[in-house]
């Protein structure tokens, strides 16, 4: 394969990825947040505007309070809407995703990457 090849394949997968976001992103925004996404969202609301500093997430003793730390600075940053406290997970699925690509190709090649 030459390199003009690659640059297409490249930018095919980049072009995917970008209307899978904006479709997730689009189609998310119509839906009302479930009873996890609310609790997360208060725990983050609590950490921006009451100054809580909690270990893990509120009636979880397992698991911990990052992301929720992620959106109470969008909340600061932004101001509040619901929609923040999905952002962090595409942001995060997206790097898992990076990552995983990036493992693949250097232990093997850049097509099992893909």
């Amino acid at each position: 394969m030459n390199n003009h090849q690659k640059i297409w394949i490249w930018a095919l997968v980049l072009a995917l990825v970008v209307l899978g976001v904006m479709l997730r992103v689009r189609v998310s925004a119509d839906l009302p947040l479930d009873a996890d996404e609310s609790i997360a969202g208060l725990m983050a609301r609590n950490i921006a505007y009451e100054g809580e500093v909690p270990l893990f997430l509120y009636g979880e003793s397992y698991v911990g309070s990052a992301m929720q730390f992620v959106v109470a600075g969008m909340f600061r940053l932004f101001g509040f809407h619901p929609q923040f406290i999905r952002w962090p997970e595409y942001l995060w699925s997206g790097l898992f995703l990076l990552l995983g690509f990036l493992i693949a190709r250097r232990t093997d090649s850049t097509e099992s990457g893909l």
